[in-house]
């Protein structure tokens, strides 16, 4: 079990809908097993994922969906209700997982 699985589990019961909130708690558990540490901080009304070399996402849990922010705030908003909003807000916040990290170690060299 996951350390944040109960904090997950109270922010997905703001969700009334069964899948989207079974999506949001999949969603958060998938970016909690990326390779690199990934910190993470539940405000209110948000989760935000982060990690040193600048991967930065937010997951907002909402009455019939979730949004997922990706980057900077502003940077790509994604609506998820479905399974096919899901898989792509994924792809997208493993694509800017995979391209902070390497720019990351791109700078060190």
């Amino acid at each position: 079990m996951l350390v944040h699985e109960e904090q997950i589990a109270d922010a997905a019961r703001r969700i009334v809908s069964e899948r989207p909130a079974r999506l949001f708690t999949a969603f958060c558990r998938e970016i909690l097993m990326f390779p690199e540490r990934v910190e993470v901080e539940f405000a209110r009304f948000e989760i935000r994922f982060r990690c040193d070399q600048g991967f930065n996402v937010i997951v907002s849990p909402y009455r019939d969906l979730f949004v997922v922010s990706v980057g900077e705030p502003g940077s790509c908003d994604i609506r998820v209700a479905e399974d096919e909003q899901y898989i792509r807000a994924l792809d997208l916040t493993l694509q800017h997982f995979l391209a902070s990290v390497v720019s990351e170690s791109c700078a060190r060299k």
